[in-house]
């Protein structure tokens, strides 16, 4: 899926990988939370750098006994207005210390991935807005969205 970063249209490193899905030797895969829980062998066995996608309803707490083995941490934004993910970010930022890539994944309303461009502190990394369901947003535009400064969409 392609990356809309500081205004350029860039890949993605990242897949992510649904269920019945697996990751080839080396490749960047981000998995839920739901199959890493569920012992999938060929994940376990992965060689690459590995990541984990959470719903806004999974708190952090689920994976701080195994954030050493993920290398981003993707935060699902089911709705705008969801909150959620913002507090998950920060205790994975101050009370675990994680130091690796946490990046939103939203659902952009079509326009308002311009207006994600001015700068506002923020704890999420290069934040990533994708596809998702219709039952789960308004309009949405296909584009994921990150960019190498600190931005929040509010």
């Amino acid at each position: 899926m392609p990356l809309l970063k500081d205004g350029a249209v860039q890949p993605d490193p990242w897949t992510y990988l649904a269920e019945d899905e697996y990751p080839a030797v080396g490749q960047p895969v981000i998995i839920d939370y739901d199959r890493w829980r569920g012992g999938d062998a060929a994940i376990a066995a992965h060689n690459g750098p590995l990541g984990i996608r959470l719903r806004s309803d999974q708190p952090p707490d689920l994976i701080e006994d195994d954030l050493g083995r993920f290398d981003v941490i993707a935060l699902e934004f089911p709705v705008i207005t969801d909150g959620r993910p913002f507090s998950h970010a920060r205790i994975f930022r101050d009370r675990f210390g994680f130091p690796a890539a946490v990046r939103p994944v939203v659902g952009l309303p079509a326009g308002l991935d311009q207006t994600l461009h001015r700068p506002v502190p923020c704890v999420l990394s290069r934040p990533v807005a994708t596809r998702m369901p219709a039952a789960d947003r308004a309009e949405t535009r296909g584009w994921v969205w990150a960019s190498s400064r600190s931005l929040s969409p509010w």
